[in-house]
């Protein structure tokens, strides 16, 4: 069993939509995946609820504390009944989270454009585990900030880019991802080419 986690300390900067909608590709490819909210929000909680009570085909969402699946981790590893976990963490640093991050075979950081956005990113790198982290350029445009972002996300590692749609934003209220809402959209493209980029 593989374990992604996707971490930024920093709030609003997509973590939810980049980890749900990486779950989904992965199951539509065939794989055994688990995804688990650790974020007091519940936002990844939600979005299932609301995809099931939508009858769309997603995979399942457990909620736990970090500490709970720091617990649980041995026996999902050691039941062989998963191929990939992908963990959304809280905008918070926490010692659940430096052990999490330990424990991750790859960490995705998204990012969003904006100087505040690199201001906070400070602490995520201060982690152990620096070499695991992929970096996205999250809701990305045209602009000379993203442009900056992304310059200064490509001297840290490897980057992939994932546009600013608005169906990203329709899928977190109507539930299902953008990979069943609009397969052959822009948005879609985006979120299969980071899933071969990051997850390679």
């Amino acid at each position: 069993m593989r374990t992604i986690l996707v971490c930024n300390h920093k709030g609003g900067v997509g973590k939810t939509s980049v980890a749900l909608h990486l779950a989904a590709f992965l199951a539509g490819e065939g794989e055994r995946v688990l995804a688990v909210d650790t974020d007091p929000q519940g936002s990844l909680t939600q979005w299932h609820a609301r995809s099931r009570a939508e009858e769309w085909e997603v995979p399942d969402v457990w909620m736990l504390r970090g500490t709970e699946l720091l617990l649980r981790l041995p026996a999902l590893a050691k039941k062989n009944r998963l191929d990939t976990l992908i963990v959304d963490t809280p905008p918070a640093f926490s010692p659940a989270v430096v052990a999490l991050v330990e424990k991750a075979d790859r960490v995705l950081v998204p990012v969003t454009p904006g100087g505040f956005e690199l201001d906070a990113l400070q602490t995520t790198l201060s982690m152990s585990g620096r070499e695991k982290m992929w970096f996205i350029v999250n809701r990305a445009d045209s602009g000379l900030v993203c442009r900056e972002v992304r310059r200064h996300l490509d001297e840290l590692g490897p980057v992939s880019v994932v546009r600013n749609y608005s169906v990203f934003r329709e899928a977190s209220l109507a539930g299902g991802t953008v990979l069943a809402l609009d397969p052959g959209s822009n948005a879609a493209r985006d979120v299969r080419a980071l899933a071969k980029e990051a997850l390679s």
